[in-house]
């Protein structure tokens, strides 16, 4: 899930809800569809109201799916189409939608081949994203005509044959610094998440202690999204697949960066 506070009521958030259902075929393997609502929720996270995304039928009999869906702007979403080029195609995209929730305009981009890069920000038609760690590298990509450039790198983790991987990111006004949410996978295994900062120039700054969101053995958790309210940071954590949101003092956090 991706969250946004809602445009047109500052105590509700804009949600996109994706959701992947499975079915079985009797002459061939199990298939995945995947879909995307927009939802207004609640101050207390609740929702209140809910509309599928419209995808475009490009090919007659052709399954279009969407997943990772990530809010750029209140009616742009990136993320991966399936089967808009054809059957058991996957491309990043930059999505239009309008009032009706139909899709009226889609960007492809090329993001290096990394799997969900976490994005920062967007101006000026350019879309910058972190694309991995190990080194660290950040890249722009120009949703006007699609073309990329990395715009900057450094090499700070020693993963020891871990993989970092991207959650989500949010801009911290206050510090003017971003905030990201990592996860540390050893052999696809979760094993920790911490915080780091970016600069306005995309170094970074700064790094937490290890920890996890909940003490579950076994768990798999993914941050997905993050908002601020204030001196409140909201972060939507997966868990096991089960949506949760943490509340957490971004004072607190940014006190607790020692690098």
């Amino acid at each position: 899930m991706s969250l946004l506070i809602h445009p047109d009521n500052e105590l509700h958030y804009l949600a996109a809800i994706g959701r992947r259902v499975f079915s079985m075929g009797y002459d061939g393997p199990p298939s995945a569809d995947h879909d995307v609502s927009i939802a207004r929720l609640n101050d207390q996270f609740e929702i209140i109201e809910s509309n599928p995304l419209q995808l475009p039928l490009l090919q007659k009999g052709a399954v279009v799916g969407f997943s990772q869906a990530c809010f750029v702007q209140p009616r742009l979403l990136v993320g991966y189409l399936h089967g808009y080029a054809g059957a058991d195609t996957t491309q990043y995209c930059l999505c239009h939608f309008n009032d009706r929730y139909e899709i009226t305009k889609i960007v492809q981009l090329d993001a290096f081949g990394i799997d969900r890069p976490v994005v920062l920000k967007y101006v000026n038609y350019n879309l910058y994203a972190a694309h991995s760690y190990d080194p660290l590298k950040i890249i722009s990509l120009n949703t006007d005509l699609g073309s990329n450039q990395i715009v900057h790198m450094q090499k700070i983790f020693n993963s020891e044959g871990c993989r970092i991987v991207g959650g989500a990111a949010v801009y911290l006004e206050r510090y003017k610094a971003y905030l990201m949410n990592l996860r540390v996978e050893d052999g696809g295994k979760y094993v920790y998440s911490m915080w780091a900062t970016l600069t306005d120039r995309y170094k970074l700054s700064g790094a937490s202690e290890p920890f996890v969101f909940r003490k579950e053995a076994g768990s798999y958790e993914a941050c997905t999204s993050m908002v601020v309210r204030g001196d409140t940071l909201y972060a939507v954590v997966s868990i096991n697949l089960d949506l949760h949101v943490f509340e957490y003092s971004v004072d607190q956090i940014c006190r607790n960066i020692i690098w």
